[in-house]
């Protein structure tokens, strides 16, 4: 049985039941701490998680608008029209005095469907850290997203021409704006000038071939020196991916499971 629990406002988890009994041995979680598990209507204290006294379902409106998570309506307040928790108010408000638009420091159609996040075109996610779910002013890094249908790689095998051309055609797009926080940015800058660094070696040493005599090897380096720029940029300035995109709602991979354990499940259909 797995167990999320809180710290500071902030959830934790998944946690095996030993782990969560061990914490409570250590002190740090207590009798009060609030813990959630797959099967309850809401987080409860610990407590009594096995008292059998499953609280009722919350109200309508009684979701954080910022973190997602279900508080009952006394530790709620309402902000330009959204419901927002004890902990998220501070930086809420802090976004709003920012500049941030209140629609983007809200999320609203936004859930998990296991390793996936599932939202809406539309909808804003919350403003955290996608890959370590810190959090962030807004959900402001903008990203473009394509996803097709993988049979169409299939025609590969016709002609990567064919393919690139049908995949243009075919292909649907998104985009979405996500919370990304300065380290990971810096991280993603990190591999974006290795990957141009890489590929401004290679032409280098293609041109120095060149121009030379008998310097096929350093033309073969510079070759390789451009692929391996290109796989490093590609890897690396990647944050999340589409695995599918319909008219309505995007599933994305790529999302840290910390961020995705804050959001409710998905009881649609995944295809």
């Amino acid at each position: 049985m797995q167990w999320h629990y809180e710290r500071n406002g902030q959830p934790l988890g998944p946690v095996a039941e030993e782990e969560l009994n061990r914490l409570a041995q250590t002190g740090e979680v207590t009798t009060t701490t609030r813990v959630w598990r797959e099967g309850l209507a809401g987080w409860v204290p610990y407590g009594t998680r096995n008292s059998g006294a499953v609280p009722p379902p919350m109200p309508a409106g009684s979701r954080c608008a910022r973190c997602g998570q279900a508080f009952p309506e006394d530790e709620m307040v309402e902000l330009f029209g959204h419901k927002i928790c004890a902990a998220c108010k501070p930086l809420y408000l802090q976004g709003l005095r920012e500049g941030a638009p209140a629609a983007l420091m809200t999320g609203a159609r936004v859930w998990r469907s296991g390793k996936q996040l599932v939202m809406d075109l539309e909808s804003p996610l919350p403003p955290r850290c996608v890959k370590c779910n810190e959090p962030v002013t807004a959900a402001d890094f903008r990203r473009k997203l394509y996803w097709h249908t993988p049979w169409l790689f299939l025609l590969v095998l016709i002609s990567v021409l064919v393919y690139a051309i049908a995949a243009l055609i075919v292909r649907k797009r998104a985009t979405i704006h996500i919370g990304l926080c300065e380290r990971h940015r810096r991280k993603r800058r990190t591999f974006v000038w290795v990957a141009w660094g890489l590929v401004f070696a290679g032409i280098g040493m293609i041109v120095a071939g060149a121009v030379g005599k008998d310097l096929v090897v350093l033309i073969i380096l510079g070759i390789v020196a451009i692929l391996a720029g290109a796989v490093v940029g590609t890897a690396g300035a990647r944050v999340v991916s589409a695995k599918r995109i319909t008219k309505e709602r995007i599933w994305l991979v790529g999302v840290h499971e910390s961020f995705l354990a804050t959001l409710p499940p998905w009881d649609g259909p995944d295809k």
